[in-house]
């Protein structure tokens, strides 16, 4: 079946030419299906599904996109084996969604990708939760808990202090395209790191291939060269840069950046130029791969770009009026999608949120970017036990954060799936009724 839509601007007759269209087909003996009233018989259709489900017939459908529960085309979607942004999906592509029976994700839920204008006087609704915000059409449904159970809730009917369900964790593909310690380097390079390469066939041949790294950890450098020196058999330099208080670790190998270039030239994350390659996101080889290469990619992101706070600070809920607040944070001004990253981290289960924040550069303008905050304490401890770090200083100030959250047995998550609190409230209230007991009996 073929299906063809009637456009142009509102009142210039759409509705009335597609009824037409329907009532001389229903004259030549043609099935008619509509989503609305058109006065003859005709078959109901009241979902998208039911119009995918069409083989033969003629379909009368009016204002059909007010039936899409559209989100915003930077949306991050999980898929299969991806993460991505919705204008970066393919039409009916697989994506996971939620099985109440099987407690679980389950991945053949087929998404149906479209573009279209908002229609007149057609909000966007934002829905923000403690660690999570999407922005969706009125009509996009969300599962809420209330009333003692699950809800499916219209964007436009939530009000503040609903209890709105997220995913604790995701699934992970189980394919391996990437050599682990390879990912775990090229992690480290797309956080403090450059790879000059021209190619063969350029002005810039004469120019050796290099890939450089600069960093004041210079035992970081050591150990990251010496992954690739044992893996590889590469042999690098680690000098005080002359450009900045740092050092420098140097490795230069035109072959080997060649290989790296040919495994990376087809990734729409990397771009390939006649000056060398450039991380402008995690490559999919890397988020199509499973956990163990994903973790150590993600290790050496945060070698480079990553930090650990362990500070005691002011606090108005403490007895002595002072917390320790222990937390793992990364920000970037570029080459990071952080909401993707948020995304990747929950295959983990590990929660984080996304801050906008400014950045101050000495002698340069200020400018704005991303910083991704885990500070719930469970997903401090995933983040110690599935990623972690190689740099000594960032890995002992974790291990301290670790022993702190242990030690006082602190499991405060910031999301939890159920309102625990408020449904045992309301279990015991309904108790004391039917038994006509007074609730201040259990204080």
């Amino acid at each position: 079946m073929v299906l063809m839509a009637i456009v142009g601007s509102l009142g210039i007759g759409k509705t009335l030419a597609l009824t037409y269209l329907a009532w001389r087909n229903y004259r030549k003996g043609v099935k008619i299906y509509a989503n609305y009233d058109l006065k003859i018989p005709y078959t109901p259709v009241k979902t998208i599904k039911d119009v995918l489900n069409m083989k033969e017939g003629f379909f009368a459908g009016d204002e059909l996109w007010n039936w899409l529960d559209c989100t915003h085309p930077d949306t991050i979607i999980v898929q299969d084996d991806n993460v991505s942004s919705v204008k970066d999906m393919y039409a009916f592509a697989s994506v996971q969604s939620v099985n109440f029976k099987l407690d679980n994700l389950i991945d053949d839920v087929q998404c149906i990708v479209s573009s279209r204008e908002l229609g007149i006087n057609e909000p966007l609704y934002e829905i923000r939760t403690s660690t999570n915000s999407i922005k969706v059409t009125g009509n996009h449904r969300f599962f809420v808990f209330k009333n003692n159970k699950i809800e499916e809730v219209y964007a436009k009917d939530i009000k503040a202090g609903d209890c709105v369900l997220v995913a604790k964790k995701i699934n992970s593909p189980k394919k391996r395209l990437i050599d682990k310690n390879l990912a775990e380097f090229l992690g480290y390079v797309h956080g403090d790191g450059t790879i000059y390469y021209t190619g063969d066939g350029t002005y810039w041949k004469r120019r050796k291939a290099v890939i450089k790294c600069d960093d004041q950890d210079k035992e970081l450098l050591e150990t990251y060269g010496k992954i690739m020196k044992k893996q590889y058999s590469l042999n690098y330099n680690i000098n005080k840069s002359n450009s900045a208080n740092c050092y420098r670790l140097t490795i230069i190998s035109r072959d080997f950046i060649r290989k790296l270039a040919h495994i990376l030239q087809h990734d729409p994350k990397i771009e390939v130029s006649k000056w060398g390659l450039r991380f402008n996101d995690i490559p999919d080889v890397v988020v199509r791969s499973n956990n163990t290469i994903l973790s150590a990619y993600l290790r050496g992101l945060f070698d480079a770009e990553g930090s650990v706070v362990f500070k005691r600070l002011n606090s108005k809920m403490s007895a002595n009026g002072t917390a320790i607040h222990t937390r793992i944070c990364i920000n970037m001004n570029s080459g990071l999608n952080f909401m993707r990253l948020k995304n990747l981290l929950l295959r983990f289960g590990i929660r984080s949120t996304v801050r906008r924040v400014t950045y101050r550069s000495k002698g340069k303008k200020e400018t704005e970017g991303d910083k991704l905050i885990i500070h719930d304490r469970e997903s401090v401890l995933l983040f110690y036990k599935h990623i972690g770090f190689n740099s000594r200083h960032k890995k002992e100030l974790l291990k301290k954060c670790v022993n702190y959250i242990k030690k006082r047995k602190i499991n405060n998550n910031k999301a939890n799936l159920l309102p625990f609190g408020k449904l045992l409230k309301s279990v015991m209230e309904s108790l004391c009724k039917d038994n006509g007991v007074p609730i201040n009996t259990f204080g």
